[in-house]
């Protein structure tokens, strides 16, 4: 029995319905893999949501002292015992960059004598030592813990995700923020003013 031979054509052809095929899967692949970062990324955070209550607990409700305002790093080396250690909690998935090579990022981000490094900023330039029941006025509003940079307008290319970022309050709830709710003027969240008492 004789077996037809594919003509070159025919291979032509078949090559080019599976470059069409993966032209068409490979988009929503990558919008998966997004919102998977992003899934990730919101656990992270709720993580480090339960270490900062553990925190908070075990040092008469005072967040850690701010002894190098904005070291994001040296901050985060307080809750890490609350973590099991783990670094890699303190990084979102989505953050493919290593912002230890990107200038001053690398001093705010670095976690002392570790080698290692985080991507979420923390709100702790005005909340050191602050005692919270009688500090945070609105928990549900004050944000504590989010992507780096929480400059969405400026810093959007260093944003690990795509089109906004996630963000821990301190009611310990994690939701998303868009870039276009933090730019049209009146967003839910504003990092250094809403949610406690100055």
């Amino acid at each position: 029995m004789n077996r037809k031979a594919f003509t070159l054509i025919e291979l032509l052809v078949v090559i080019a319905i599976i470059a069409i095929l993966a032209a068409i899967v490979t988009p929503g692949l990558s919008r998966v893999r997004q919102k998977a970062d992003t899934a990730k990324c919101a656990n992270n955070l709720k993580q480090i949501g339960f270490a900062v209550k553990s925190y908070l607990l075990d040092h008469d409700n005072r967040f850690p002292t701010n002894t190098a305002r904005f070291n994001y790093g040296q901050l985060v080396t307080n809750y890490l015992p609350y973590l099991d250690n783990e670094y890699s909690l303190c990084r979102c998935p989505a953050q493919k960059d290593n912002l230890l090579n990107v200038g001053a990022y690398a001093v705010q981000v670095a976690i002392p004598n570790s080698g290692a490094w985080i991507s979420y900023e923390f709100n702790q330039a005005q909340l050191g030592r602050r005692f919270v029941p009688n500090f945070i006025t609105e928990p549900m509003r004050c944000a504590y813990v989010y992507d780096y940079p929480y400059n969405l307008v400026n810093d959007a290319a260093y944003l690990p995700h795509v089109g906004g970022m996630n963000v821990l309050y301190l009611d310990w709830h994690v939701a998303w923020l868009s870039v276009s709710e933090y730019t049209q003027g009146t967003p839910p969240v504003d990092f250094y003013s809403i949610g406690y008492r100055r």
